[in-house]
C-alpha cells in the first residue's frame, strides 16, 4: 500500500497557500508569481503577500489560489525547485 502525501489528502479545488523563500531582490516576487501562474487557472485570482527577513537578505513570497488538483500543485513545486533563485518552499 502507497503512502498518501500531505497533498493528496486535500479536497479539491481549494484555497492553498503557498510559501516561497528566496533571496531578497526586487524581481523575486514577480518571478515567483509569473511562475505559478503558469499553473493556475487565468480566472482564478492569486493573493500576494511579500515578508522579508530580520536582516533583509531573504524574502518569503506567499501565494493563496486555487488549486485544482494534486497534479497541478506537484506540478508548480517541481518548477519551483527547477528554479535557481527559489531557496525553500513550504
Amino acid at each position: 500500500m502507497m503512502k498518501a502525501s500531505a497533498l493528496d489528502l486535500l479536497e479539491y479545488p481549494c484555497q492553498f497557500p503557498l510559501k516561497v523563500v528566496g533571496k531578497n531582490s526586487s524581481e523575486f516576487e514577480g518571478m515567483v508569481t509569473r511562475l505559478v501562474r503558469q499553473h493556475v487557472a487565468q480566472q482564478h485570482q492569486i493573493k500576494v503577500k511579500q515578508t522579508p527577513s530580520k536582516k533583509n537578505n531573504y524574502v518569503s513570497v506567499t501565494l493563496t489560489f486555487e488549486a485544482d488538483s494534486c497534479v497541478q500543485l506537484e506540478t508548480i513545486y517541481k518548477a519551483l525547485y527547477d528554479c535557481p533563485e527559489v531557496v525553500m518552499t513550504l
